[in-house]
């Protein structure tokens, strides 16, 4: 009997224990705009050449998130996503992915690019 009890409280607590380890949520990130913005505020200009954006973001950007981060995804606020070669990048989640801005300093200019991602 305490053999047989054995084996049912194992099969029991089998589902609750993860089969594999945890994968993180990647989201992939195309930009569609860069607006340059003075350091006092002042919006200088915006461009939406998508040749240009091509040729800073080639492969877009990729970013994989660890829990908890990846729960973020689900409250719709934004949040710090980490930062890449191009500058820092925060994210927020949509009912249909994400959206996303990459802002980069330079000199006296705050340069930020508008994005959309799909989340994988």
């Amino acid at each position: 009997m305490v053999r047989l009890t054995r084996y049912f409280l194992l099969i029991l607590l089998m589902p609750i224990v993860p089969a594999g380890t945890i994968k993180a949520a990647e989201v992939s990130c195309g930009f569609l705009t860069e607006n340059i913005f003075s350091k006092s505020g002042e919006w200088l200009a915006q461009d939406d050449n998508w040749q240009k954006l091509l040729e800073i973001f080639p492969d877009g950007v990729l970013i994989s998130l660890d829990p908890p981060l990846d729960r973020k995804l689900d409250s719709t606020e934004v949040f710090s996503a980490g930062e890449i070669e191009q500058g820092k990048v925060f994210v927020r989640g949509t009912q249909h992915g994400a959206e996303a801005k990459l802002v980069r300093v330079e000199g006296d200019q705050i340069i930020i690019y508008d994005g959309v991602c799909s989340i994988d």
